[in-house]
């Protein structure tokens, strides 16, 4: 979620932050793109807490939004489409097998007629 107060996250969410996107750029080691997108947005948020921290410099929550938010969501939403292409790759539907085309019901009706009458014949 998104911080409410910017202060309160420079003094302490940040932590969770970081941690998550060292995470995902390691996750994204052959993915250099998106791995140099969040390495940029962990940067950033590194940059504003050391601001913070040395100059005594608040954090702009548009600023936050630009330049880690927007990240974030974008390599979000690249990663979900490459999911997707992945799956859509590997989907495969089962076919209700118990389901004749109205075009082939009637020739299948006497197929299946005429196989239980020659199994029929030949029972002993």
């Amino acid at each position: 979620p998104l911080p409410e107060n910017m202060d309160e996250f420079m003094r302490g969410d940040y932590r969770d932050w970081i941690e998550r996107l060292r995470n995902a750029e390691s996750l994204l080691s052959g993915d250099r793109r998106n791995r140099d997108r969040l390495t940029r947005a962990r940067e950033t948020i590194e940059l504003m807490r050391r601001e913070l921290i040395g100059r005594g410099v608040g954090p702009k929550y548009d600023l936050f939004l630009e330049k880690v938010v927007a990240p974030v969501a974008e390599t979000a939403k690249h990663l979900e489409r490459k999911i997707s292409a992945v799956l859509e790759e590997k989907k495969f539907a089962l076919l209700d097998e118990g389901e004749v085309p109205a075009q082939y019901r009637d020739q299948v009706a006497v197929y299946f007629k005429t196989l239980s009458e020659l199994e029929g014949q030949s029972a002993p």
